[in-house]
């Protein structure tokens, strides 16, 4: 018979063994932006935790809608998706359900992850719903008509490719706490008030970064040449 001593020690031996095929099949996330902030949540309200800078390796544990769950040292925390690439291992890449069409009836977080980046590139300004419907379709098609696509609606796999690229492309630049098309919260409140007492927005402090602030946010860059 096991006795207590032994068991404690077998199940630890086990655990420590599932730890390490654990940590050897993990993604890994290397940041690709200037600097990047290691939140303690999945949020860009949340406490930072490290600044990262460019080409920093993390250990990716999940993800939670745009955001990675990672390791870094002694921290664990998330970073937004659209500032780091990751490398997947052979396991987790044979598991991965990465949509190669989407149209119009599709439903999902595929279509989530459409929806938002065409937001962010102020090609779609209807909610995120996950519903690839009539508005979804339009503004599909007006990407595809800016990059010289086949405009029928549908993200085939060339549509989703250009799309990844050019969301990559506008965001490289920006770090984490950039505003831009579709964010909300008390920080767009803010920039919407001053742009406001400055002239340069005249629309209602909602919160919500839409096209009028997105109008005001250029009229000011380019009155000072930024």
């Amino acid at each position: 018979m096991m006795n207590s001593g032994l068991r404690r020690l077998l199940s630890g031996a086990v655990a420590l063994m599932l730890l390490g095929c654990s940590s050897a099949l993990a993604d890994t996330a290397t940041v690709t932006a200037r600097k990047l902030i290691l939140r303690e949540k999945a949020s860009s309200t949340s406490d930072a935790l490290q600044t990262l800078p460019k080409g920093t390796k993390l250990e990716v544990l999940g993800k939670s809608g745009s955001w990675y769950k990672v390791t870094y040292g002694k921290y664990t925390g998330y970073v937004y998706k659209t500032y780091v690439s990751v490398t997947k291992t052979a396991s987790s890449s044979s598991s991965s359900s990465s949509a190669t069409r989407l149209e119009k009836g599709s439903t999902g977080s595929d279509v989530k992850d459409l929806q938002t980046k065409l937001k962010k590139l102020g090609y779609y300004d209807a909610y995120v719903d996950g519903d690839y419907g009539d508005t979804t379709v339009a503004a599909v098609k007006a990407f595809q008509k800016k990059y010289n696509l086949t405009a029928d609606g549908i993200a085939g796999k060339e549509t989703l490719k250009k799309l990844d690229s050019v969301y990559e492309n506008a965001n490289s630049a920006k770090d984490d706490d950039s505003l831009r098309m579709g964010d909300s919260g008390s920080a767009v409140k803010d920039l919407q008030t001053k742009l406001k007492k400055l002239g340069y927005y005249s629309g209602t402090v909602d919160s919500t970064f839409g096209s009028g602030t997105y109008a005001a946010v250029r009229a000011f860059q380019k009155k000072y040449n930024l």
